[in-house]
Order: structure tokens, then C-alpha cells, then sequence
């Protein structure tokens, strides 16, 4: 009798369960520490079932990340859509700044979210790794919507400055929002999440205009306004 092959459902479900343990494995051991049979062994699959749906653990990782970050940057951009084209200066770095974070911090928040999270904040430590390439090609397109709509508020500032303020913006993003780790999940409300949101986006703007002087009340700002009034007429 001919083996019956796998059922799409039953495939989708091994590739979800492999990602729900790998996430769980990567966010403890890193990237290279990570084992590919300690992640099939914990399963229960055989020894190619990872080759099967992702064919290497480079592929493995993207996929863990993949799977986690696509909410986030969708709701990124959506916020960035609704954002009041009033909003200028100081107000609108902030906003712009909570924005970025609010996702993260959210799904950080969550039983499910958290092995993604920690896998974030130990990249931190990882500059310039396959895993930190892995997460920044991936992020590189909403993450550039954000570097321009920060950058027109600080116009005279090279985008190269821009972006390197925004990754140590985003590595505080990174650690804070894994702080809950051993807190009841009761605790971490919708409130709280928002809180610790807009504490970042106060911090971290405040670095931007320390770092590259208030320009958000002039420059940045007058232009925000001068584009508004042009649309209006």
C-alpha cells in the first residue's frame, strides 16, 4: 500500500509547532546556540522535518522571525497612516516614536509574543551577526518609512544619524519590553502596555533633540506646517 502523504493542514500545523518551539529555543540559547535537533527532538518530528519546511536553520530563524514581525511592522504602518498631519515638533516625534514601539511593546506583552521579544533584546548584543542582518533586512522597509518621517523633522540632520539614533531607540524598545518576564501576565494590561510605550517615546525623543538640538519646534516643524497648508488649498 502506497504511504498516504501529509494532509495540507497537518503540514501547516508541524510548521507552526516548529516555530512556536523554535522561537522558544532562540530566544534562550541565540542564534548559533540554538541546536536544530534539540528544537526536533523537543517536537517529536524526525531529523528532516526542519530541511522539509525551511530547508536550513538561517531559513529556520527567518522563518521564527517572519512569523512574529509581520503584525507588528502592519500595525506600524497603520499607525504612521493615521497619524494627524496637524501633529508637529516635539509632539509628532513622540508620536512617531510610540508608534514604532507600541506593537513591539504589545506583543512582547503576550504569552506567545515573549520568546520573540527576548530574541530581540539578545540581537542587541549581536551587532553586525547573521542574526542582526537576518532581523534588519526584515524590518528595513517599515523601518525606512520611519527614518524619512523623523527625518523631516530634523532636516539638516544626514539620514545616517537618523538611523543610528533610531536602532538605540529601538534597542531600549528592546530590553524594557522583556522587563515583565517574570510578572503575571494579569498584570501586563492594555494600560500598561500603552504606559510603557510612551515612556520610551518620552525618553527616546528626548535623546533625538538632545542629540541633534530642538529643531522640532522650527525647521521640522514650520515645514510640517507650510505641507499642511499646501494640501489644504
Amino acid at each position: 500500500m502506497a504511504r498516504r502523504s501529509k494532509t495540507p493542514t497537518a503540514t501547516a500545523d508541524t510548521r507552526e509547532k516548529l516555530i512556536e518551539v523554535a522561537a522558544r529555543h532562540f530566544a534562550e540559547h541565540g542564534y548559533r546556540g540554538a541546536s536544530q535537533r534539540e528544537i526536533q527532538r523537543e517536537l517529536g518530528v524526525n531529523p528532516g522535518a526542519v530541511h522539509y519546511h525551511f530547508g536550513s536553520k538561517e531559513a529556520l530563524y527567518r522563518g521564527v522571525i517572519d512569523a512574529f514581525i509581520h503584525g507588528v511592522q502592519e500595525e506600524r504602518l497603520k499607525l504612521l497612516k493615521e497619524m494627524d498631519p496637524e501633529l508637529v515638533g516635539r509632539a509628532r516625534l513622540r508620536r512617531l516614536l510610540y508608534s514604532y514601539f507600541y506593537p513591539h511593546v504589545a506583543l512582547a506583552s503576550t504569552a506567545a509574543g515573549l520568546p520573540y521579544a527576548r530574541i530581540l533584546a539578545g540581537v542587541q548584543h549581536e551587532y553586525k551577526t547573521a542574526s542582526a542582518k537576518i532581523f534588519d533586512d526584515i524590518v528595513a522597509p517599515v523601518r525606512n518609512r520611519y527614518i524619512a518621517a523623523i527625518l523631516e523633522l530634523f532636516p539638516d540632520t544626514p539620514r545616517a544619524e537618523i538611523q543610528r539614533l533610531l536602532a538605540m531607540s529601538v534597542a531600549l524598545m528592546a530590553v524594557t519590553a522583556t522587563w515583565h518576564d517574570s510578572v503575571p501576565k494579569a498584570v501586563a494590561n492594555e494600560e500598561a502596555v500603552r504606559e510603557l510605550a510612551r515612556e520610551l517615546a518620552r525618553f527616546t525623543a528626548a535623546g533625538f533633540e538632545a542629540h541633534l538640538g530642538e529643531k522640532t519646534r522650527s525647521t521640522g516643524g514650520a515645514k510640517r506646517k507650510r505641507a499642511v497648508r499646501k494640501t489644504a488649498r
